[in-house]
């Protein structure tokens, strides 16, 4: 955040573009990041914070990652900061309503 987000709002694009990718996660050996699934969301609010600063539009591009529970775990969080909402007390999941996904666990 000390980095990225004075760099954007120097710039000030007229859209952020965010490549949602998950390899960072560490359950990802591949990237040596180490980040929690919860980073993602606090990663995605600051960019949210400082593309609104720019008066930026905002477009999420899902990329992936190479664990497929650890990629819909981390794209709950990204998608509840994109969607404002705020992590609920208590188990520190991200309060997402992601119908696809709820859809899909009750076929």
């Amino acid at each position: 955040e000390g980095v990225v987000v004075p760099r954007i709002e120097q710039f000030r694009p007229q859209l952020l573009l965010l490549g949602a990718g998950f390899d960072g996660h560490k359950k990802d050996a591949s990237q040596g990041m180490r980040l929690e699934a919860r980073d993602y969301y606090f990663i995605t609010r600051a960019l949210l914070g400082a593309a609104q600063r720019c008066g930026s539009r905002v477009v999420s591009v899902l990329e992936g990652g190479s664990d497929a529970s650890v990629v819909c775990e981390c794209a709950r969080y990204h998608i509840a900061a994109l969607m404002g909402e705020g992590l609920q007390e208590g188990g520190g999941e991200a309060r997402a309503e992601v119908h696809a996904a709820e859809q899909s666990k009750s076929e």
